[in-house]
Protein backbone atom coordinates (compact mmCIF):
# COMPACT_ATOMS: atom_id res chain seq x y z
CA UNK A 1 0.00 0.00 0.00
CA UNK A 2 1.56 3.02 -1.36
CA UNK A 3 2.08 6.14 1.27
CA UNK A 4 -1.10 7.86 2.62
CA UNK A 5 -0.94 11.46 3.83
CA UNK A 6 -4.48 12.44 5.12
CA UNK A 7 -4.55 16.31 6.97
CA UNK A 8 -6.89 17.05 9.44
CA UNK A 9 -7.48 20.61 11.57
CA UNK A 10 -8.18 20.71 14.95
CA UNK A 11 -8.55 23.13 17.80
CA UNK A 12 -4.89 23.80 18.15
CA UNK A 13 -3.01 22.48 15.58
CA UNK A 14 -2.92 20.51 12.27
CA UNK A 15 -3.10 16.92 12.43
CA UNK A 16 -1.21 14.81 9.60
CA UNK A 17 -2.28 10.87 9.52
CA UNK A 18 0.52 8.84 7.37
CA UNK A 19 -0.76 5.41 6.69
CA UNK A 20 0.72 2.74 4.45
CA UNK A 21 4.23 1.56 3.30
CA UNK A 22 7.08 3.92 4.44
CA UNK A 23 8.69 5.29 1.46
CA UNK A 24 11.26 8.34 1.56
CA UNK A 25 10.69 10.31 -1.65
CA UNK A 26 6.78 10.45 -0.60
CA UNK A 27 7.78 11.40 2.99
CA UNK A 28 9.83 14.30 1.74
CA UNK A 29 7.11 15.75 -0.60
CA UNK A 30 4.66 15.13 2.61
CA UNK A 31 6.66 17.92 5.01
CA UNK A 32 6.60 20.34 2.85
CA UNK A 33 2.30 19.59 2.11
CA UNK A 34 1.88 19.55 5.77
CA UNK A 35 4.27 22.68 6.66
CA UNK A 36 1.91 24.24 4.20
CA UNK A 37 -1.27 23.10 5.24
CA UNK A 38 -0.32 24.44 8.66
CA UNK A 39 0.50 27.80 7.46
CA UNK A 40 -2.25 28.17 5.10
CA UNK A 41 -5.02 27.28 8.22
CA UNK A 42 -2.93 29.18 10.69
CA UNK A 43 -1.40 27.12 12.75
CA UNK A 44 2.07 26.92 14.17
CA UNK A 45 1.57 23.50 15.70
CA UNK A 46 1.62 20.20 13.76
CA UNK A 47 0.83 16.37 14.72
CA UNK A 48 2.14 13.83 12.81
CA UNK A 49 0.35 10.58 13.62
CA UNK A 50 2.44 7.70 11.82
CA UNK A 51 1.81 4.96 14.55
CA UNK A 52 -0.26 2.65 11.64
CA UNK A 53 2.54 3.68 8.79
CA UNK A 54 4.55 0.22 7.65
CA UNK A 55 7.79 -0.14 7.77
CA UNK A 56 10.36 2.11 8.85
CA UNK A 57 12.84 4.13 7.64
CA UNK A 58 17.24 3.52 8.01
CA UNK A 59 19.07 5.76 10.22
CA UNK A 60 20.63 7.01 6.81
CA UNK A 61 17.12 7.72 5.48
CA UNK A 62 16.00 9.00 8.70
CA UNK A 63 19.23 11.60 8.54
CA UNK A 64 18.34 12.55 5.23
CA UNK A 65 14.20 13.47 5.68
CA UNK A 66 15.32 15.12 9.32
CA UNK A 67 17.80 17.47 7.13
CA UNK A 68 15.21 18.15 4.60
CA UNK A 69 12.62 18.73 7.29
CA UNK A 70 14.74 21.14 8.85
CA UNK A 71 15.62 23.03 5.33
CA UNK A 72 11.95 22.76 4.39
CA UNK A 73 10.84 24.23 7.92
CA UNK A 74 13.53 27.35 8.33
CA UNK A 75 12.75 28.20 4.84
CA UNK A 76 8.70 28.25 5.11
CA UNK A 77 8.03 29.52 8.81
CA UNK A 78 10.55 32.29 7.67
CA UNK A 79 9.48 33.26 4.24
CA UNK A 80 5.71 33.25 6.34
CA UNK A 81 6.75 34.73 9.52
CA UNK A 82 5.09 31.90 11.87
CA UNK A 83 6.71 32.18 15.54
CA UNK A 84 6.93 29.11 18.04
CA UNK A 85 6.40 26.34 14.86
CA UNK A 86 6.44 23.06 16.78
CA UNK A 87 6.34 19.53 15.61
CA UNK A 88 5.01 16.35 17.00
CA UNK A 89 5.57 12.95 15.58
CA UNK A 90 3.72 9.95 17.36
CA UNK A 91 5.19 6.55 16.04
CA UNK A 92 6.86 3.42 16.85
CA UNK A 93 9.95 3.89 14.58
CA UNK A 94 12.94 2.88 15.95
CA UNK A 95 15.13 6.13 14.87
CA UNK A 96 12.76 8.31 16.29
CA UNK A 97 14.77 9.81 18.90
CA UNK A 98 17.54 9.95 16.86
CA UNK A 99 15.56 12.26 14.57
CA UNK A 100 14.39 14.61 17.30
CA UNK A 101 18.04 14.66 18.55
CA UNK A 102 18.93 15.55 14.90
CA UNK A 103 16.03 18.44 14.39
CA UNK A 104 16.79 19.53 18.25
CA UNK A 105 20.46 20.43 17.47
CA UNK A 106 19.57 22.53 14.19
CA UNK A 107 16.60 24.43 16.12
CA UNK A 108 13.65 22.74 14.54
CA UNK A 109 10.93 22.71 17.95
CA UNK A 110 10.24 19.22 16.78
CA UNK A 111 9.75 16.01 19.31
CA UNK A 112 9.27 12.50 18.96
CA UNK A 113 6.78 10.60 21.13
CA UNK A 114 5.11 7.17 20.93
CA UNK A 115 2.06 8.40 22.92
CA UNK A 116 -0.38 10.26 20.89
CA UNK A 117 -2.09 12.03 24.17
CA UNK A 118 1.53 13.17 25.50
CA UNK A 119 2.38 14.45 21.83
CA UNK A 120 -1.14 16.11 21.97
CA UNK A 121 0.27 17.72 25.68
CA UNK A 122 3.45 19.06 24.56
CA UNK A 123 1.54 20.62 21.11
CA UNK A 124 -0.76 22.53 23.82
CA UNK A 125 1.91 24.27 26.02
CA UNK A 126 2.34 28.07 25.10
CA UNK A 127 -0.34 27.36 21.99
CA UNK A 128 -1.36 30.95 20.39
CA UNK A 129 -4.96 29.56 19.58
Amino acid sequence: MALLVTFQQKENYAQVLVEGSYDAERAKSAVIELIDYAIQHDKNRILVDYIKMEGQPTLNQSFDYVLFLVTQFRKKIYENGILGMRMAYVGRDSNGRFGEMVASNRGVAAKYFTDLDKAVAWLSEFSRH
